[in-house]
């Protein structure tokens, strides 16, 4: 166990109470664990499901759009969810989305995207940037500004949000003139001092080195490990110019922290626009336990969303 003077005070209280990660268990029985709906009680969005197609499977994606805002065209934060691409739906997020759409004034859409193990590299990815380009061809419909679509996510979100925007780069659009992927899982490889600092021992409760590693694992399945490319682990990328305005943030005593320090210095390097957060004493995943310093950092985050959409009109 980490010593727990770096963490923040009211972590510190907290800490011995957590259940351990279990990446033993199958990923079928943590799927089937209802997540508490994260909206206010009555909900201050209206919420919805559109569905599209992949080829031959189609896909949900939800929406969410303040009520005080439904004459307005506002702009798009299209989400791509964490989960260490084995778990996780657009509703886990849903209480953060209600902050955004409401405080920000956006319409978040969140994609059910496809599953590792059953659904391996390149197929989250594949239905992430279709479910962009769906959304950009369905903006009026949908009712948001074409010229203003950011994207987002957290996590292995953060990984699919910046490799769909390569991957719009790379194509030539839908054009993304902001992303915001938050503590994102960039480099397989694993291999950070901050990888090697905080295992299972150290941090047990937490998204830990070796969580880290069963994640690739299931994402990258049969993928020989000397071919993999950008597009499945953003750290690789030699070349990151032409990104869309970029803001970073996360935790201190996250097991992603090095490979995001190291991305965010080269998106630098690259002349793309950064804005970088690093959070003393936290660690991965801590804005779900509703503390003060939760609530801080989803201001910060409403913050940095109000200003990209101001600055992008």
């Amino acid at each position: 166990m980490l010593d727990k003077k770096r963490f923040l005070p009211e972590f510190r209280r907290i800490v011995d109470t957590l259940p351990k990660m279990d990446t033993s268990v199958p990923v079928e029985l943590i799927r089937q664990v209802p997540l508490p709906s994260g909206l206010s009680n009555p909900p201050l969005v209206d919420f919805w499901d559109e569905t599209f197609n992949n080829g031959d499977t189609r896909l949900r994606m939800r929406f969410y759009r303040s009520k005080e805002n439904l004459d307005k065209n506002p702009g798009l934060l299209y989400w791509t969810h964490g989960g260490g691409m084995s778990i996780g739906t657009p509703e886990m997020d849903d209480g953060m989305f209600e902050r955004f759409a409401t405080e920000a004034g956006l319409i978040i859409a969140s994609i059910e995207y496809r599953l590792a193990p059953e659904h391996p590299y390149p197929i989250p990815l594949e239905d992430c940037y279709t479910g962009l380009v769906w959304l950009a061809n369905n903006a009026k419909r949908l009712g948001f500004d074409e010229n203003q679509i950011a994207i987002g996510g957290a996590s292995a979100g953060g990984n699919l949000a910046i490799s769909t925007a390569l991957m719009a780069r790379d194509k030539g659009g839908p054009n993304i003139f902001f992303q915001m992927p938050l503590c994102p899982m960039l480099n397989y490889k694993n291999n950070a001092p901050a990888n090697e600092e905080f295992t299972e021992d150290a941090i047990p409760f937490s998204w830990n080195r070796e969580a880290n590693a069963f994640a690739w694992n299931q994402y990258l399945g049969n993928l020989e490990r000397d071919k993999v490319p950008y597009y499945a682990s953003p750290a690789l990328a030699e070349d990151l110019r032409g990104l869309p305005k970029t803001y970073i943030a996360v935790g201190e005593l996250d097991v992603f922290r090095d490979e995001n320090l190291d991305f965010v210095m080269r998106l630098c390097q690259a002349a793309v626009d950064v804005e970088f957060h690093l959070y003393h004493g936290v660690f991965h995943g801590f804005e779900q336990y509703g503390l003060p310093s939760t609530k801080k950092v989803i201001d910060e985050y409403v913050r940095v969303l109000k200003e990209a959409f101001a600055e992008g009109q």
